[in-house]
């Protein structure tokens, strides 16, 4: 369960297209002052990607998922409450890292960008491997898809012959009508 005894802290409220390295500096600070080994911070996506490796470059020993929201909360269907309860999950059951966590899915800090034109956030290759991604399996994990997983999901379809044998819709559907006519 998520020990929630120590009250949220407000570090900053501004825009995040506004922050700095000094407003980044600033809660890199109250990340390693507290005394919660794991992090959760809401954050704005359009500079969210680049708190999150200022992060993953400089902390080891803590487990710091970022989250926020792509649709405000004002506009009524916000994806905020969802992240934040992705956010909730992960940062529980992950390694010390920094990660993003956006749309049902988590991304390490060294390999996550924000896809503009789509609206949601998108694993980057031909990263480097700090902290949060060291000792990983390749393949699925909470991380994303990874190509086992891709696999895998192929491998629990049912096949061409399986799916003969009982028959599509539109076959029984030929099948009634002969044996009607």
């Amino acid at each position: 369960s998520v020990n929630t005894a120590m009250p949220p802290a407000s570090v900053m409220m501004i825009d995040s297209t506004e922050m700095t390295d000094v407003d980044r500096e600033l809660i890199l600070k109250s990340c390693v002052e507290s005394q919660r080994e794991r992090i959760v911070i809401s954050h704005g996506t359009d500079t969210m990607a680049e708190t999150a490796r200022f992060l993953g470059e400089r902390v080891r020993d803590r487990t710091i998922v970022l989250t926020g929201a792509m649709i405000p909360y004002t506009f009524g269907s916000s994806d905020g409450l969802f992240n934040l309860g992705s956010a909730l999950a992960f940062v529980q059951t992950l390694p010390p890292g920094v990660y993003v966590a956006m749309n049902g899915r988590c991304f390490p800090w060294d390999a996550v960008r924000k896809n503009r034109s789509t609206g949601h956030f998108a694993r980057v290759k031909g990263t480097s491997r700090g902290p949060a991604t060291a000792g990983k399996p390749s393949g699925p994990g909470p991380w994303g898809p990874g190509p086992l997983r891709a696999r895998r999901a192929a491998s629990l379809r049912p096949s061409r012959v399986a799916r003969r044998s009982t028959g599509s819709s539109r076959a029984r559907r030929r099948r009634r009508s002969r044996g009607s006519a």
